[in-house]
Parts: structure tokens; C-alpha cells; sequence
């Protein structure tokens, strides 16, 4: 009885031992994991995925001479082995990774947890493998895109921030390509590709075209919509990108394109968005990308698009700061060359006034100075000196913007060809000249003989950096200068114009140099070589004429000046005045003489005075208004200086006496130019103009004039 009941028990054991091995057989062979159980260093069991992973057989596992350390990874022998001592002495063992090859010599990342149990009456391992390949290169990407991500936070243009990312992504085995939209959102410009570069000109001249600024249309983009339109990341076979990205006559080559970029199995393309603003596509291309990594690469996508907006800002506000600079620079340039024109301007008034009473003076003493009298030469030779005085105030006046011109329309290369000759002989034998004349030049409002000395001071400056020889040349051309251009020269309207390009091969300036060039009285010329004057004049005819100029020049690199005057519109020539006819400058009529220069007051007294006039004197308006007042006589005109002392002008002056005497006629003198002193309606009417310096036969002339118009009308 008792054996029989021995036996059942045992029965019932077995039972229960072979349920327990259905179970864990049932439970095993369904796991996603792989598990095994290792006897003495023989595999006793492998599950299902253990084969599916591994690549081999179960009756391969189980052969007596299968050395499951084989499975390792040569790294990690001595750590496996140290693991089995630990278990064979009963120690628990925390899980751990590391790293088993398959049978076709795959890398698998794997994580173990393993326990000593009893198997067939002896000790063995159990161990529960899980595959964590997929996790472990999810988590290198993420690594390596937070690195590209700091990285692209310290690039410094919209470039580098293509460079730092596909260098990160290169090092973890990963292409990349980027595309941005052109301005009208129409196409899709190709700007970086991390392959190789002996793998793109291989691409290049597989497919016939060179990969720099390729584009595809939009429309283009089959199979992409989900990422054009709703701006969600997509996974395409790499063959089928390329496929989606090439124009049509290269398409059958997309397979060999993308395999050749080793692009073949898998391409991520996420979108570029910042703002709500789609601008570009990213394309991340491997061999093991998921629909896991989506999340990640988006991430990243809107990392790489934030950075490359802030770089772009960055560099759109330090090209708004340097416009900026330089903008100031000019302006502060322009508002010196501004102050020191009024400064001259105002030198060359008083100066000429001085000259004028010198030459008058010394005119009056020739007419009473014998031929023969010894004291003639000394007096002609104090008027030849007053006159070369003239020359140095009409080249501040020019520069001052305030001289006389008498323009007309003309034809720069007319004037070119007309000092071409002199020039050859000024410059010398050992420069050579050229010249470059558009054909069908527009015409020009200017002063031919002022654009005559403006090519004479520039060739001449051009001569004198060639101490050694050089080349001169001499262009012109129709421009059109548009809004982006005259941002760069801010005191030239948008429009067309005539250019005229004076170049040397010499020795060239830096900025410094450049920087006062047009101002008075400077120059690189050795003491007693130049007077300073010559560039400043130049400047000063120019913007006269409503144009500009600027100079371009390097040391040791030449230089060039450029001049801009605006094509001619409707000018009419008539009214130019003509040579007036010999008329008898005496007369009997009475002056009302204004000036608050003593000496040219005096001056012009005695001239008036000698031809005849009554003259009243007054030193400023105040003074005037009262002669006037109390003269009962008839005033038959006013000679004033536009410029008085105490607060009244000249032309103020006329306004009031002709309105109380609308009989007088007016002639208003002036070291300025009639268009510098100002366009009331006094001198829009029918007013004289007498330009300092003046000579007594001029103003005599003038007066007299003026006078004569008056009995005829």
C-alpha cells in the first residue's frame, strides 16, 4: 500500500514537472525576448526568437560542441565570464548589456537579466535577452542631435549650421541633405549635401547636372504631401526620394543615385518651418531609420530651423549695423564736407569783396595812369595778382556749390574728345591713355568748360600718382542706378545717368587718405607741389551739376573716380545770354547805393560817380530805408548786396522800397551765384544780378542795362 501510494505521488510530481515545462515552453516560445538556458557551458535551451535573432538553428544550439561564447563580442569574453563565476558562487547578478553577434556576423545591442536555477539536477543559467538595438541607436542619435543642436546655437552663419549638423550626423553613420524654397515659394533649391565630395561628382556626372542650387518645382515633389501641406515628417525608401527629388529624364538612375550615396534603404524628410513659414526640407538618410525616429528627427528639424532663422537674423541685423554704419559715415562725411563748403563759401564772400575794391581800385588808377608812367607796371601787376587771387575764390566758390555756371546740354564724349589732345600732352610720354566711349551716350545738363576742367584736374591727379608710368583711362556709359544702389550712395536719387570713369594704375589710398579727399587745401602732394584745391573743385562742379561722385582706390591698386550726372529732360537753350552790343555807360539818373563792405562801397561810389550818377549811400537796410525816406528825388534804382548786416537782407530791403516805389529798378550783388543766395520773388522778377568779383566796366554795364530796359518798357 505504501509502495503504491509512493507511486502515485511520483506520477503526480512528474505531472506537475511536466505541466510546469508545457508552461514555460508555451510562455518562452512566445516571448518577444530570446531566452536560453545555459548548462555548464552548453546551450540546454533556446526559444523561438533565439533563432529568429541569432540566424541559427535550434539543433545547432544543442550540439555538444556549440561554444556559446562564441556569441560574444570579443570586448566582452572576460566580463561574460567573470558574470558566470559570480552565478556558479550563488551571487545575484544585476542586469546588464552587451553586445552578441549573429551568425552572419551582425551586431545585436542586447540587455540580459540571468538567475542560477536547477536544471536536470545541476546548476545552469537561465537568461531573458532583449534586443535593444533600436533603443540604443535612438538614444546615440538623440545624442548626437543634442550636440549638432548646441553646436548650430554657436554657429555664426546660416552655412555653417548645414556643416555643424551633417558633421554630427556623419560621425554616427547618417547623410543629410538640405533644401531651402527660393523667395516665391515656387522651388526648392538644393544649398548642402554631406556626402563626399568624390561621391557627389560621381552623382553629378551620373545624372548630367551639377548638384550646387539644383532646383525642383513644389509641384514636383510627388509622394510628399504630407510634409508640404500639413508639415508632418514622412518615411520614404531612400530609392523613392530620390526618385521624388530628380527631374524626369533621371529618374530610371534614382536607384543607382541613392545607392551609390548609400541612401538606398531608408530617408526621413521633415520640414523646415519657422514662423508658420515652410522655407526648406531636411533629409536624413541611413540604413536602420524607423518610424520610432520620426519623433526625434522632427524635434531636431524644428531645432535646425529655429537656429538657421536666429543666424539668419544675426546676419541681416550685422548687414543693417554695417548699412548703418556706413550710411552714418557718409552722412557725417557729407555733413563736413556740408560745413567746411558754407565755411569756404563764406571765405571766398568776404575775400571777394577785398579783390573786388583791389581790381576796381587798381582798374580806376590805370584809367587816370599814363601809358608811359612808371608807376603803370606796378599797378598792372597788383591787378594780375588780385586776378590769380580770383582764380583760388572761384575754385572755393565751386567746391561751395555757389559759382556761376552756364549750363547746356551736351555730350560727354564730345568733351572727352575735345581735351583728348591736351591731355596727351599734359600727362607725359610714359603714360598711356585710353579711352572708352559708349556709343549712343545720353546727353547731360552741364558746363562744358567746367566738365572740360573737371577730366583736366582728375587726369592730372592721375598723372601725378605715376611717377613712374602708368595707364590712364577714360570711360563713359548709361547707367540706371536703381534703389538698391543709391542705398550705397545716399546723395543720388534713383534714375538714369551718365557715367564718367577717370582710372589710374597708381599708387593708390587708403581709407584715410580717402576720407578727406575733397576737402580744401588737402593734399599728398609735397610742400609748394599743389594748392589743395584741384579734387576740391571737382567736387564742387559735380554736385553743382546735380550729380556725385566718389572714388574707388586700394594702396598699390590705383584708383578710380566715377562721376554720375543725370541724363538731360527738357532744357531749352533759348534766353542764353548773348554778347551785349557796345552802349554808352554814362548816365545822369540817381543810385541808391547798399553795401556794408567800406571799401567796395567807396569803390562802387566812385565808379557810378564817375559815369555821371547822383549816388546815396548806405551802409545797411535800416539806413537805406531812411535815405530813401527823406530823399524827395526820384530813385531811379538800388544797388545792394544780398547779404547785410542787422537782420535785414538785400532782398527784404527791395521788397519794401518798391513797394513804396514801384518805379526803381533792382540789381542785387553777391559773392554767391544768383541760384545759391536764394529764390524769392524779388529775385525770380525781373531784378539785375552782379556776380562778385566785379570789375568797374561790369558794374557800369549792368547799371546801365538795367537803366535802358527801364526807358524802353
Amino acid at each position: 500500500e505504501a509502495i503504491r501510494a509512493e507511486l502515485a505521488e511520483r506520477r503526480r510530481a512528474e505531472e506537475v514537472l511536466r505541466e510546469s515545462e508545457e508552461k514555460f515552453r508555451n510562455l518562452a516560445e512566445q516571448s518577444p525576448n530570446m531566452i536560453f538556458i545555459n548548462a555548464m557551458g552548453r546551450i540546454a535551451y533556446a526559444n523561438r526568437m533565439c533563432e529568429e535573432m541569432m540566424g541559427y538553428t535550434r539543433a545547432e544550439f544543442y550540439r555538444q560542441d556549440f561554444d556559446f561564447l562564441s556569441l560574444i563580442a570579443p570586448e566582452y569574453l572576460e566580463f561574460i565570464r567573470g558574470v558566470y563565476t559570480r552565478h556558479t558562487a550563488g551571487e545575484d547578478v544585476e542586469p546588464y548589456e552587451y553586445d552578441l553577434l549573429t551568425k552572419d556576423g551582425k551586431r545585436i545591442n542586447v540587455l540580459i537579466t540571468s538567475k542560477l536555477i536547477k536544471y536536470e539536477g545541476q546548476k545552469a543559467i537561465l537568461g531573458i535577452i532583449t534586443d535593444i538595438s533600436n533603443r540604443k541607436r535612438t538614444e546615440k542619435l538623440l545624442q548626437t542631435f543634442n550636440k549638432a543642436a548646441l553646436e548650430m546655437e554657436r554657429a555664426l552663419t546660416p552655412e555653417s549650421i548645414f556643416t555643424v549638423m551633417g558633421e554630427e550626423l556623419n560621425r554616427i553613420g547618417y547623410s543629410s541633405v538640405v533644401f531651402l524654397a527660393d523667395e516665391n515659394k515656387e522651388k526648392i533649391l538644393l544649398k548642402y549635401l554631406s556626402y563626399h565630395p568624390d561621391v557627389v561628382r560621381a552623382a553629378e556626372e551620373m545624372v548630367g547636372f551639377p548638384a550646387e542650387d539644383y532646383a525642383v518645382p513644389f509641384s514636383a515633389l510627388k509622394g510628399m504631401e504630407p510634409v508640404l501641406e500639413h508639415r508632418t515628417p514622412i518615411l520614404m525608401n531612400g530609392a523613392e526620394a530620390a526618385r521624388s527629388l530628380l527631374p524626369m529624364f533621371p529618374k530610371m538612375m534614382a536607384k543607382r543615385v541613392a545607392a551609390m550615396l548609400k541612401a538606398a534603404s531608408i530617408s526621413v524628410i521633415s520640414p523646415l518651418v519657422a514662423e508658420n513659414d515652410l522655407f526648406g526640407l531636411l533629409i536624413i538618410q541611413a540604413n536602420e531609420l524607423t518610424e520610432n525616429d520620426i519623433p526625434a528627427i522632427a524635434a531636431f528639424s524644428h531645432q535646425m530651423a529655429a537656429s538657421w532663422r536666429k543666424a539668419r537674423l544675426m546676419e541681416d541685423l550685422s548687414s543693417s549695423l554695417e548699412e548703418l554704419k556706413r550710411t552714418q559715415e557718409q552722412l557725417l562725411q557729407s555733413q563736413k564736407m556740408e560745413a567746411v563748403g558754407r565755411l569756404a563759401g563764406g571765405v571766398a564772400h568776404d575775400f571777394n569783396n577785398l579783390l573786388t575794391a583791389i581790381t576796381g581800385y587798381a582798374d580806376l588808377l590805370l584809367l587816370d595812369c599814363a601809358e608811359k608812367d612808371p608807376m603803370r607796371s606796378d599797378l598792372q601787376e597788383i591787378k594780375n595778382a588780385a586776378e590769380r587771387a580770383g582764380s583760388l575764390t572761384r575754385q572755393l566758390l565751386a567746391f561751395s556749390r555757389k559759382q556761376m555756371l552756364q549750363p547746356r546740354v551736351l555730350d560727354l564724349n564730345e568733351v572727352v574728345g575735345s581735351v583728348e589732345k591736351m591731355l596727351r600732352r599734359v600727362i607725359g610720354e610714359d603714360i598711356e591713355l585710353h579711352t572708352e566711349l559708349a556709343p549712343e551716350l545720353m546727353p547731360v545738363v552741364a558746363d562744358p568748360s567746367q566738365m572740360e576742367q573737371v577730366i583736366m584736374n582728375l587726369a592730372v591727379n592721375a598723372r601725378d600718382a605715376m611717377p613712374q608710368g602708368g595707364y590712364l583711362t577714360i570711360e563713359t556709359a548709361n547707367r540706371i542706378c536703381d534703389r538698391e544702389f543709391v542705398s550705397a550712395h545716399p546723395d543720388l536719387p534713383p534714375g538714369r545717368y551718365v557715367m564718367l570713369a577717370v582710372s589710374d594704375t597708381g599708387v593708390g589710398m587708403d581709407r584715410e587718405t580717402q576720407s578727406q579727399l575733397f576737402e580744401p587745401f588737402f593734399t599728398t602732394k609735397d610742400h609748394g607741389k599743389g594748392t589743395g584745391l584741384g579734387l576740391t573743385t571737382v567736387y564742387g562742379i559735380i554736385k553743382q551739376s546735380s550729380g556725385d561722385i566718389w572714388v574707388y582706390s586700394e594702396p598699390g591698386k590705383g584708383s578710380t573716380f566715377k562721376i554720375y550726372l543725370p541724363i538731360a529732360g527738357e532744357f531749352s537753350e533759348e534766353g542764353q545770354e548773348e554778347t551785349p552790343p557796345k552802349i554808352d555807360l554814362r548816365g545822369t539818373e540817381t543810385i541808391l547805393l547798399v553795401e556794408d563792405e567800406s571799401l567796395l562801397r567807396d569803390l562802387a561810389f566812385r565808379v557810378l560817380h564817375r559815369n555821371g550818377y547822383t549816388v546815396l549811400e548806405a551802409g545797411n537796410a535800416e539806413e537805406a530805408l531812411r535815405l530813401a525816406e527823406k530823399s524827395k528825388a526820384l530813385i531811379h534804382l538800388l544797388v545792394t548786396d544780398v547779404v547785410l548786416p542787422g537782420g535785414m537782407s538785400g532782398t527784404t530791403l527791395a521788397e519794401r522800397l518798391v513797394g513804396q516805389r514801384p518805379e526803381m529798378q533792382i540789381l542785387f550783388i553777391s559773392g554767391y551765384t544768383e541760384g545759391a543766395v536764394g529764390k524769392t520773388e524779388m529775385l525770380r522778377s525781373e531784378a539785375g544780378f552782379l556776380q562778385k568779383p566785379f570789375t568797374p566796366d561790369s558794374l557800369a554795364v549792368k547799371v546801365r542795362e538795367l537803366l535802358n530796359a527801364k526807358v524802353k518798357s
